[in-house]
């Protein structure tokens, strides 16, 4: 045990490493770089010394100057592009993590998705602020907490008025359709996590979630299941902007079940199999090929995590990567998505040697459940078709 221990220990210290080299290596390739974080610019490294140096087993970013110090831990690589590389920082003695990011003082504007959620973040709190005058607003983050399963999905606060407290939770209709699909279990355990630590100062009995017009109606219908005595939820359609958000009525929604034919999922599989039989060769039989209920889009699977996704029929476009470094496979990076893929496949398995790697350790509850599509009879082998 403590042999194996101390290989994963050495595995972990050795992605680090490799990180380390990464981030010096890029910037030192900018002609002028820049330190930001969270849409803020906190450093030009010009003008600033820095380091990313080991300390007691943890990777640290520092940059300083005659004026102040700055001092990030960095966990792993969040993206990286031409001119950019972000890296999941944390802050000291924090419990949440935020993206890091250095970038080329000249690169083009983009709207990446950390700079599209703090764009939805102040309009969100503009308009609560607007619809709440007077009230109190705290903990508002959209950040990442893995320990407590917060999710930089939404962005999530408190609003109080005196020793009343209301718990809110924000989806951008820009996220993907899996943030719709989890929102309300995101957002009770956000209500969870207040009343546990906001007793003190504030009662907090109700929870107020804003979904973008396609996020309304399945959730209004999971909404109408919740036992309104443990918690006073309200759902509201607000699609971002100025616009004023309309509540939603969870007892008007209709209960609507969509059979997609069975035929015509097996059909679209099958060709967007041999598409990528074509791409990948006999190494496509080690992946798992579903589409979603409306039969749009193939997923493609390692273990549970959906690592490519096949989008239309005559003329499919194929995205790979995971969110916040997805690309669309073209004729440029068709050797990429083939490393990417065979790298996923060597980490993500029972036998793997890297029990640390980020391929892994994500969505692990995924692995559980394609284990079960595999095959129900490990629940109980009574379950068997045989």
């Amino acid at each position: 045990m403590d042999a194996r221990i101390a290989m994963e220990h050495g595995t972990h210290s050795d992605s680090l490493r490799a990180l380390q080299d990464e981030i010096e290596t890029f910037i030192r390739s900018l002609a002028h770089p820049l330190v930001v974080e969270d849409d803020v610019e906190l450093f030009d490294l010009t003008s600033a010394s820095w380091r990313v140096d080991f300390q007691f087993d943890k990777l640290l970013f520092e940059a300083w100057n005659s004026s102040r110090t700055f001092t990030r831990r960095v966990e792993e690589a969040a993206y990286r592009d031409d001119d950019r590389l972000g890296v999941f920082v944390r802050r000291p003695h924090a419990r949440e993590t935020s993206i890091l990011e250095f970038r080329e003082f000249q690169s083009k504007k983009r709207r990446s998705k950390p700079e599209g959620r703090s764009t939805y973040r102040r309009e969100f709190v503009a308009m609560l602020q607007q619809e709440f005058p007077g009230w109190r607003f705290e903990n508002v983050s959209n950040r990442s907490d893995r320990e407590h399963s917060l999710s930089t999905w939404y962005t999530r606060g408190l609003m109080r008025q005196g020793r009343t407290g209301c718990a809110f939770l924000g989806l951008s209709k820009d996220e993907a359709p899996a943030a719709a699909d989890s929102v309300l279990a995101f957002g009770l355990i956000w209500l969870n996590w207040l009343r546990e630590r906001a007793s003190a100062k504030a009662t907090v009995p109700g929870l107020r979630i804003y979904l973008p017009s396609e996020a309304v109606e399945l959730n209004a219908q999971r909404a109408s299941a919740i036992n309104r005595r443990a918690v006073k939820l309200d759902l509201f359609e607000w699609n971002g902007g100025k616009e004023r958000p309309n509540r939603t009525d969870e007892k008007a929604s209709i209960v609507e079940a969509r059979l997609v034919p069975h035929r015509l999922n097996e059909g679209l599989v099958a060709r967007h199999r041999g598409l990528l039989r074509e791409l990948l060769g006999e190494t496509v039989d080690r992946l798992m090929l579903t589409t979603d209920s409306s039969g749009r889009f193939v997923s493609v699977r390692v273990a549970g995590l959906e690592i490519v996704r096949i989008e239309g029929d005559l003329s499919p476009k194929i995205y790979f990567g995971l969110e916040g470094s997805i690309r669309r496979l073209n004729e440029s990076n068709a050797e990429d998505f083939r490393s990417f893929v065979a790298h996923v496949l060597d980490r993500r398995n029972a036998e793997s040697g890297d029990t640390a790697d980020l391929f892994y350790r994500l969505q692990s509850e995924r692995w559980l459940e394609s284990m079960l599509v595999s095959d129900i009879s490990r629940i109980d082998p009574n379950l068997s078709p045989d």
